[in-house]
């Protein structure tokens, strides 16, 4: 089940819900987080991140500070509530592209390297026979030799690779 805002998502496992004790807290909580009908709709997105200055890499990292700060203590700390269960909260990331690759520490779109998830290369586009798949991770992105296409450390070490996703509307119009 998952709580989606404008750029991350709060998925909240639901086996988590069978260490509950008292049925009615469970039933309180079932009411607000298992809303499968409007997850989709955008009156229950919520943006967390408006910045109305220049996207770049090192101006983004100074503004979302607190924000990082926050996303790094409910990972490491998980969410507790006021019966002392722990929640665990796994993130998601959706943006278009251009701020996704920032948040990434991702090369330009037009280098060589211009998959935020994948080794292929701009000799790879249109070979039908290659199957691609994620083959980065969170973890080679920290590292002191990033992957091909990263230039910097990702902003957001807390959401897996996996979970960043690009703005259907700009993949689709190819910008």
């Amino acid at each position: 089940m998952a709580l989606e805002t404008s750029n991350i998502d709060v998925d909240i496992a639901s086996s988590l819900f069978t260490d509950t004790s008292d049925q009615e807290v469970e039933e309180e909580v079932l009411k607000y987080v298992d809303d499968m009908l409007n997850i989709h709709k955008a009156d229950f997105h919520y943006t967390l991140i408006l910045y109305p200055g220049v996207e770049n890499y090192e101006i983004l990292k100074k503004v979302m500070k607190p924000l990082i700060t926050e996303l790094n203590n409910l990972t490491t700390n998980r969410l507790v509530d006021l019966y002392g269960i722990k929640w665990r909260i796994e993130f998601y990331f959706s943006s278009n592209w251009k701020f996704m690759a920032i948040i990434l520490g991702f090369n330009a779109p037009n280098s060589n390297n211009f998959c935020p998830w994948c080794l292929c290369t701009k000799k790879d586009i249109g070979n039908k026979d290659k199957t691609y798949k994620i083959e980065k991770t969170m973890d080679s992105l920290k590292s002191d030799s990033p992957s091909p296409g990263h230039l910097k450390t990702s902003l957001l070490p807390m959401i897996y690779l996996d979970q960043y996703m690009p703005d259907e509307l700009h993949i689709m119009l190819r910008i």
